[in-house]
């Protein structure tokens, strides 16, 4: 493995950059001498035995279990050595999703037995979750679940969903309820029997952007045409413009730890081409170019002309434990709200990047930042919550492009970049 020499620069009040010398830690990376495939790792994940989890876009999934790393591809298994999700159940089985991408074939859902892989399925899988009875659910474009035995495809044709095409599902857990939005409408399935939620009820019926509850239970959904709705477990209540929403077409929801709920508004950019690996990497489904609401106290609230307000192109949403909300508005910039008041970032400022890739927060409370894009990467950013720290080639990162960022049980901080991974030990 490789040691990083202590070199970075740290910027203070986004503008005045200076030298900073780094008294604590140690960088590492690991290459090929290490046992590390080659490739861009696009995610990183630790599971319940402590062990460290490497996906990459094309020479499959890597293990490290603290001192060797095992590659595991085709020849152990794997129908694609095109990685891209990654999930734990919880009996401690691993679970691989193949390709994203329909030119690559084959698409797969794969389960890790200890030792090699096999496929339980070619259908295309980008997400994959575990109900309260055990079954996995995966899909891309699609839904489906598996029973431990079988796998079974919940389509139009079979009565289950509005249409042929799947554009979101979620799981809530809380009332063991799933729910898949499609190009036509929305259906649920409480374990037992599906329901199609009609537009003679108040239901949404058309394309479905995005899903989420709340802290209170209530289902919202974010709609293509018609604003946003949500569902009290009786009756559908529709938000519009008229309601104070920036736009009729949501194409995001988040709700924060203060149960406020967020919707990305704007009508759908057209010919800004988005990497598969962005997409891989970041959950990134649709881009936006009109601003931000917020509901709360009973009522929807537009940040169109607030200063420091993103309002063009947000496409992803990232909450510390203070609560403070990062946004990422593209080529814009990327603006952190702390309830408040606004604080824009970008390079007219003096920054170093207008968006990031990835956004982690550690135990200590540090953000980190792989900064840039899949493309065009800036390196990393760590901000303390009051000062930034840059990392990039020059300090010695093995690559500017980090894709995915995750902090270790023993308190390291690993990084997917795009030639290998980087781990730091404070």
């Amino acid at each position: 493995m490789k040691i990083l020499k202590p070199y970075f620069r740290i910027l203070i009040g986004i503008i005045i950059i200076t030298s900073f010398a780094l008294s604590q830690g140690s960088w590492e990376i690991f290459t090929k001498e290490d046992g590390l495939a080659s490739g861009s790792v696009i995610k990183i994940f630790e599971d319940s035995k402590g062990n460290i989890w490497c996906l990459t876009t094309i020479w499959g999934v890597m293990r490290y279990d603290g001192n060797n790393w095992t590659n595991y591809s085709k020849h152990n298994g794997l129908a694609s050595n095109t990685t891209h999700t990654i999930f734990e159940d919880s009996k401690g089985t691993i679970w691989i999703g193949g390709a994203s991408d329909k030119r690559i074939k084959p698409n797969a859902l794969m389960r890790f037995n200890g030792n090699s892989f096999e496929v339980i399925s070619k259908i295309g899988t980008y997400k994959i979750i575990e109900d309260l009875s055990g079954n996995i659910w995966f899909g891309e474009g699609n839904i489906n679940s598996f029973n431990g035995a079988k796998v079974t495809r919940y389509t139009k044709k079979g009565g289950y969903i509005p249409a042929r095409v799947v554009d979101e599902w979620y799981y809530d857990k809380n009332q063991n309820t799933m729910w898949v939005g499609t190009r036509k409408g929305i259906s649920s399935f409480n374990g037992e029997t599906w329901q199609m939620h009609t537009e003679a009820t108040g239901a949404p019926a058309c394309k479905i952007n995005s899903i989420i509850t709340d802290d209170n239970g209530i289902l919202w959904v974010a709609n293509k045409k018609n604003g946003v709705y949500s569902f009290n477990g009786i009756s559908w209540t529709n938000y519009s413009i008229e309601d104070g929403l920036v736009s009729d077409n949501i194409t995001l929801l988040y709700n924060d730890s203060n149960n406020k709920t967020w919707a990305i508004s704007g009508k759908a950019s057209k010919g800004i081409g988005i990497p598969i690996v962005d997409i891989i990497s970041l959950g990134v489904k649709t881009l936006s170019k009109s601003g931000l609401n917020v509901f709360y106290d009973g009522k929807w609230r537009a940040f169109a002309d607030d200063p420091g307000v993103p309002n063009n192109r947000v496409f992803k949403i990232f909450e510390t434990s203070n609560g403070d909300l990062w946004f990422d508005s593209f080529t814009i910039g990327f603006n952190k709200y702390d309830s408040s008041s606004w604080v824009e970032f970008n390079r007219n400022k003096g920054f170093r990047s207008n968006h990031f890739m990835s956004a982690f927060e550690d135990s200590k409370g540090n953000i980190w930042f792989g900064l840039g894009t899949v493309i065009s990467g800036k390196g990393i950013g760590r901000f303390d919550g009051e000062n930034w720290i840059f990392y990039n080639k020059n300090s010695g990162l093995p690559s500017n492009r980090v894709y995915s960022i995750l902090e270790d049980r023993e308190g390291n901080i690993w990084f997917g970049t795009f030639k290998g991974v980087l781990k730091y030990t404070p």
